[in-house]
């Protein structure tokens, strides 16, 4: 099969000789890499099955998830193993060798990178119901490709209905905030297995130690779903848009949105930020923080919004526009120790 990337599109070589010496049974085998008019392709292992998104749902009880987990587990084990990151698990890149049984091996990889490192701050991909917290956020860890292949086995064992009617930026807020709701009529096994992929802290999700001894019958330790406490979904809310807010970190991630930037930042220069957060119950450093922020006589209001929303959602990245900036440094100094 050719790949014939766009102009301007270089997958990373250094990829194509990692994916040499992972074994088949888990990647289409790459025949030839070379430029054609300035453009560079690849040529790979034909499969013709299709891909899973071809295929639909085709897990819906545990032995089904097992399968897959069990399949795409050892392939995402296999790839860490020689440091490729994917960065783009998901079901159009996840290819068919076989129907009946299902047999899955991991494509796609014009997006992937080599890392030593457990996070890499990088330019975000595009961002899918698949992308890791921490992807959104504009980092890249070990876990990341985990996190989607959680997301993957969530779709199959509810037959896509958790994200039927979602839209997708709703979907990453109450992810960022809340964590990704298992449905009660979910396998308990299954539940398991989807609370330790889709953990938020990158740290305490599963790799393939904690899935192989998921899959060994065993119960390996896997946080609960998680909620906000200070500043959580209780208590006032805040409109934005015409959209009430209940949450600091989901508030964040709305108001870094082109459409509702210069409302937020007018909430924010009036007070009426700081004052709803105090209510919330945030922490003291935290409200003290934005203060800070708002009374700083060196910055732009533009400025203030964009650190102001890193203090309120620390996980995030803060981009609007013109406006995308790296401001840790200077959200530090602001927050006086707030570690943005």
């Amino acid at each position: 099969m050719l790949t014939l990337y766009h102009h301007g599109w270089e997958p990373d070589a250094t990829v194509y000789d990692a994916l040499r010496r992972v074994s088949l049974e888990h990647v289409p085998q790459i025949l030839a890499t070379g430029r054609w008019e300035d453009r560079a392709y690849e040529v790979a292992e034909e499969l013709t099955g299709g891909t899973l998104a071809d295929l639909g749902v085709v897990a819906t009880d545990s032995a089904g998830v097992r399968r897959i987990a069990y399949e795409l587990g050892k392939a995402l084990d296999a790839l860490a193993e020689v440091g490729l990151r994917h960065r783009d698990i998901r079901p159009g890149t996840l290819l068919v060798r076989n129907r009946d049984p299902v047999d899955l091996v991991i494509g796609g990889f014009g997006s992937a990178r080599l890392s030593e490192y457990d996070l890499d701050i990088v330019s975000p991909l595009e961002v899918t119901r698949y992308t890791a917290p921490e992807t959104v956020a504009g980092g890249v860890a070990a876990a990341s490709d985990w996190w989607s292949l959680g997301i993957v086995l969530l779709e199959q064992v509810t037959g896509g209905r958790c994200f039927e009617g979602i839209e997708q930026q709703a979907f990453l807020i109450h992810v960022l905030a809340n964590g990704v709701p298992i449905p009660p009529d979910v396998p308990r096994d299954v539940a398991l297995l989807l609370r330790g992929l889709l953990a938020r802290d990158r740290h305490k999700r599963w790799k393939w130690t904690e899935v192989q001894a998921w899959l060994d019958g065993q119960s390996p330790e896997a946080p609960e779903a998680g909620v906000e406490k200070a500043g959580g979904a209780e208590g006032p809310v805040l409109t934005l848009g015409g959209k009430h807010f209940r949450t600091l970190s989901s508030y964040a991630l709305a108001a870094a949105g082109a459409d509702a930037w210069d409302e937020a930042r007018d909430q924010l220069v009036r007070g009426v930020v700081t004052d709803w957060v105090q209510s919330k119950g945030a922490p003291a450093k935290q409200v003290a923080s934005l203060r800070r922020i708002v009374k700083d006589p060196t910055v732009t209001d533009d400025w203030r919004l964009l650190v102001a929303l890193k203090v309120l959602n620390p996980v995030s990245s803060v981009n609007q526009g013109e406006r995308s900036a790296s401001i840790k440094v200077r959200s530090s100094a602001w927050a006086g120790g707030w570690r943005a």
